[in-house]
């Protein structure tokens, strides 16, 4: 699905349920509030954690599902270079862990929380020389041993902001500029459930299945 296509049954939902229209700069706004919102539902938001569940109701690697929908985000590994204090800067687009390997045989690294450092640091049974581990931390990653030199990465990226580029005709009208334009990379049944969340940004709440009918409806009329 184009970001045309994205404008276009936004455009057609908000003039069907006449609640006037979306101006460019409105839709480039709404559609990346509502990317980033989607994002978090799948990642899974801290809102949904509940005490004596570590779980939200999704989450990012509960299911293949939800994988499934992030994969166009999850970045092939990242060589990190680890300095000699064991800490490793995030990629740019850094969003979320995935996996942590090191070595030719890519053992994994485990992740723990800070709060289980001393445990798995002084460890007999897991010595951290054979289980290297690893922080996420404010100033990037931090590896024990601090030695290990570099890991494999794998991770989910930040996607793209999406923008609906446009020139002007000799009216002032705003015509669709693909070239300028950033698609997007989701499925096309992930793209719907954020237009979804986009149209309730601006007051109109639909359900999936009339988005979906939209859609197709412009599609096939070209609308």
């Amino acid at each position: 699905m184009t970001i045309d296509e994205v404008y276009s049954i936004m455009k057609y939902a908000i003039r069907n349920n006449q609640n006037g229209s979306l101006k460019p700069a409105d839709f480039n706004l709404v559609i990346n509030q509502a990317q980033i919102s989607y994002l978090d539902f799948l990642l899974g938001p801290f809102q949904k954690y509940m005490p004596g569940r570590p779980f939200a109701a999704v989450e990012f690697g509960q299911n293949e599902d939800i994988r499934q929908r992030l994969t166009p985000f999850i970045a092939p590994p990242a060589t990190l270079t680890i300095d000699g204090a064991g800490l490793s800067p995030y990629p740019t687009d850094f969003l979320a862990a995935d996996a942590m390997y090191y070595g030719i045989y890519l053992r994994r690294i485990k992740y723990i929380q800070q709060d289980r450092l001393s445990s798995h640091y002084n460890s007999y049974i897991d010595p951290i020389g054979t289980n290297p581990i690893y922080l996420i931390q404010n100033n990037g990653l931090q590896f024990y041993p601090i030695n290990l030199a570099s890991a494999k990465f794998s991770y989910i990226g930040q996607p793209p902001a999406l923008n609906w580029a446009f020139t002007e005709d000799i009216y002032r009208r705003p015509i669709y500029n693909s070239g300028a334009s950033t698609q997007p990379l989701w499925y096309d049944t992930d793209m719907l459930q954020i237009i979804v969340r986009a149209l309730a940004i601006v007051g109109v709440n639909l359900q999936l299945g009339v988005v979906q009918q939209y859609s197709q409806m412009i599609k096939t009329q070209g609308q």
